[in-house]
């Protein structure tokens, strides 16, 4: 398995998710609410890591096999719901951390389960981030990102196939 490519692209993953969570902080400003800070943080943590994946793993070429097709579906799941789930244990919205998971996994891979007893009295930009996470995984994250990384010259059919 080619660690430094899944590496890489777990890292475009993560970017990406993170820029995504720019429209949930649009949404706080609009409203005033309470949990601008965590998405502040929750953005800076996210594209951060994110883009020292994608440096790390930055190689002249790279061909995608089956395996590293299935290592970079895996961990993309992992990874992006495990930073996608912080604007929820932030806000203090969710402070269990699986509960937050859990919340963001069902989000992204749209099971339409959740832990939220009342979700209308959820804070603006947490609601919308729920949301955001549905609609992201309706369209396919990873199929969505595949078609971002054959700009980037990764071969994506092998992502499509583990997908």
């Amino acid at each position: 398995m080619n660690t430094k490519l899944v590496l890489h692209i777990v890292g475009i993953n993560l970017t990406i998710v993170g820029f995504s969570m720019f429209l949930p902080l649009l949404w706080t400003f609009y409203y005033g609410s309470a949990d601008t800070l965590a998405f502040i943080i929750s953005i800076i943590i996210t594209v951060l890591c994110g883009l020292c994946l994608y440096f790390f793993g930055k190689q002249k070429e790279a061909f995608i096999r089956y395996k590293d097709g299935f290592a970079i579906v895996t961990f993309s799941w992992i990874a992006v719901s495990l930073f996608g789930s912080l604007p929820f244990i932030l806000s203090g919205t969710l402070v269990n951390p699986v509960d937050a998971f859990f919340e963001t996994m069902s989000g992204f891979t749209t099971t339409g389960a959740s832990i939220l007893l009342n979700i209308e009295s959820t804070l603006p930009g947490v609601l919308f981030w729920r949301s955001l996470t549905h609609w992201l995984g309706g369209m396919g994250i990873v199929v969505l990102f595949i078609a971002i990384l054959s700009s980037v010259g990764a071969g994506g059919f092998q992502i499509y196939k583990a997908e």
